[in-house]
């Protein structure tokens, strides 16, 4: 199918939901669906170590691939469009906990005064609609593609986080905390704001390159550095805050559930604004906040039959299946969920060969609209940086 035809006749209806997308057909959730163990995702996956990298970190691998590269003065993959990608990651750790994700703010001038107006009982008191109205619009000030808010759902928390540590909701903690033991959340904390971070649509199209990579890292700085922001002003309002990446929970359920999009055949987030180029941060928090209603742009029944992303994909990693499956296709899959599901061992193996992560999936989807005829066949940054 060609994408310039496709694109030229997408056109969709935004329809508000009374539940979210993800338990509606052609998708579901079983009965038996549990929340994921972070450990068991590809990134942190001690079996897909073992079995595709010979016992060594990918990570290792991939600096190993693209220093390779740039010593064959490879096309595209050269010092320069790395130093660049590398540097746009600045505000982001990507596998370890971000400084600026801390659950604990910092101590700063205003706690002082924060104390004397409580005692004064002249703190931050509005109501839920008017605390949302001012969440959105500080958001959006301070860099937010879309906000939206939900009703937390334990089952989108992970079970345990990457380093094992289990992630517990009490209703006798009094604040969030990380111990040597767990994770612990406060059931008090049940509202998530949800924000979405845009990426380059120019830069996208030239994944897999690194130069496409700096979007990407650029969009995940912009999350660490949003979420905190959030994090802080809920805070200085004397509410508490748990400011998330990728760490602790699932971000596209999540953004489903607070009205920013569906679900793709690629296993990303489709916003009806800027497609699959999104980077999904959130904010845990006892707040009080209207939530909004989850949408529906009839991407699913889109999604049924375009295959671009899987017709682009390097790694074969995409579904071609008409139709969304409980079939898993990996064992860093969720059980449970039903959907097109994602091999995520064959797309990080072939970020581990590229030197880079790659992308190409969400440049060439039609609803992230980044060229009339889909993704340009780049093979070299040049033309980039002479712009």
């Amino acid at each position: 199918m060609d994408q310039s035809q496709f694109t030229l006749r997408l056109k969709y209806k935004i329809e508000y939901l009374d539940r979210p997308s993800y338990e509606l057909a052609p998708f579901g959730l079983r009965d038996d669906l549990s929340r994921f163990d972070e450990r068991r995702a590809a990134f942190y996956s001690d079996s897909f170590a073992t079995e595709l990298m010979n016992g060594e970190n990918w990570r290792d691998r991939m600096v190993a691939a693209a220093t390779k590269k740039m010593l064959k003065a490879e096309r595209g993959h050269n010092l320069l469009d790395y130093a660049f990608s590398e540097a746009a990651w600045t505000s982001y750790h990507p596998y370890d906990q971000s400084p600026l994700m801390s659950w604990n703010d910092q101590p700063e001038m205003r706690r002082p005064y924060e104390q004397k107006l409580q005692v004064a009982g002249r703190g931050w008191n509005s109501t839920p609609e008017q605390n949302s109205a001012m969440i959105k619009k500080s958001a959006r000030f301070f860099g937010a593609a879309a906000v939206g808010i939900t009703q937390l759902r334990p089952l989108w928390f992970y079970a345990n986080d990457r380093g094992g540590l289990p992630i517990i909701f009490s209703k006798d903690a009094l604040t969030p905390e990380i111990t040597a033991a767990a994770k612990v959340i406060p059931t008090s904390l049940d509202r998530v704001i949800v924000l979405l971070v845009a990426q380059d649509r120019e830069l996208a199209t030239y994944a897999p390159l690194p130069l496409a990579g700096a979007a990407v890292g650029l969009g995940y700085s912009g999350m660490a550095e949003l979420a905190s922001k959030i994090a802080n002003l809920v805070r200085g309002l004397g509410y508490q805050a748990v400011p998330m990446g990728n760490d602790t929970s699932l971000s596209i359920p999540m953004a489903i559930d607070a009205g920013l999009g569906e679900a793709g055949r690629h296993g990303l987030l489709l916003n009806p604004e800027y497609g699959s180029l999104v980077r999904i941060c959130k904010v845990l928090t006892d707040l009080p906040l209207a939530t909004d209603r989850p949408l529906s742009f009839g991407a699913a029944s889109i999604c049924g039959s375009c295959t671009i992303c899987a017709d682009h994909c390097p790694a074969r990693a995409i579904s071609f299946d008409r139709e969304p499956t409980y079939e898993i296709r990996c064992p860093s899959n969720n059980e449970g969920i039903k959907r097109w599901t994602v091999n995520s061992w064959a797309c990080l193996n072939f970020w581990v060969k590229n030197g880079k992560d790659c992308g190409i999936c969400q440049a060439v989807c039609p609803f992230s609209r980044t060229e009339a005829k889909g993704m340009k066949d780049h093979h070299d940054s040049t033309d980039w940086w002479k712009g």
